[in-house]
């Protein structure tokens, strides 16, 4: 039965929920933490009955949406830039590589005193989650570009920012395709933590607000939520793929 990819990840799901509900009516294992599928699916139809939840999933969806597509345009463009100029790239690579592996929460007390509490301290940490994978899959990308093809282009005097989109880009689709969706990953997890942390407003927020008051399947629903809205981009992003030329 397990011969397509679609049926492997059903049968995956499937059970992942299964053992997931076996101990939850069972009790074995941390039972305040493993809560019936019908709570949380009764936790989810009551927060979705309230506009306050959509005013917190908008700020969410606002601060990693902006964040994630700065982190695009900038990633992107230093890891071209980085690859382009191989000098730079090698003398710039460890300390990327070092500030790529940090935790990125870490970053969260310096932003909050230039940006404040606001909305704009979440997309500056969904920009700081984001640009690191971002940029070192174009960098990557750009070392594994076939040098023939930058000379031939180059030989017809091709202007900077055609060399940029009709050699460069092309050639860095799938790296750039991972490092985008591990960045929005990234992001979406800096905004989460930072809402739940400090912040205000956002799903993180009502997370840990359910959390106190020991609403557990309400937290679960919005856990729930916020994979389901990683799933979402993942497809989108990977929609967006499968239209550029290669």
């Amino acid at each position: 039965m397990l011969t397509t990819p679609t049926r492997v990840r059903a049968f995956s799901l499937f059970a992942i929920w299964l053992l997931w509900e076996v101990n939850a009516q069972i009790g074995w294992l941390v039972p305040e933490v493993f809560t019936p599928t019908s709570q949380i699916l009764a936790g989810l139809a009551e927060i979705s009955t309230s506009p306050v939840f959509y005013e917190h999933m908008f700020f969410t969806i606002l601060s990693t949406g902006v964040g994630f597509l700065i982190a695009v345009f900038a990633g992107t463009i230093l890891g071209i830039g980085m690859g382009a100029f191989r000098i730079v790239g090698r003398a710039l690579n460890p300390y990327i590589a070092a500030l790529a592996s940090s935790p990125k929460i870490i970053f969260l007390p310096v932003v909050m005193s230039f940006a404040g509490w606001g909305t704009e301290t979440k997309m500056t940490m969904a920009v700081i989650g984001a640009i690191f994978p971002i940029l070192l899959s174009a960098y990557a990308g750009m070392l594994s570009i076939n040098p023939v093809h930058i000379r031939v282009a180059k030989s017809f005097n091709i202007k900077w920012y055609d060399l940029i989109t009709k050699v460069y880009l092309p050639s860095l689709r799938h790296p750039l395709l991972v490092g985008f969706r591990l960045g929005f990953g990234a992001s979406l997890v800096s905004v989460v933590l930072t809402e739940a942390k400090f912040g205000e407003s956002g799903l993180g927020f009502l997370a840990m607000q359910y959390y106190g008051l020991y609403a557990i399947g309400k937290m679960f629903s919005v856990l729930v939520i916020l994979f389901a809205l990683a799933i979402i981009a993942n497809f989108l992003l990977d929609r967006f793929a499968t239209r550029v030329p290669h």
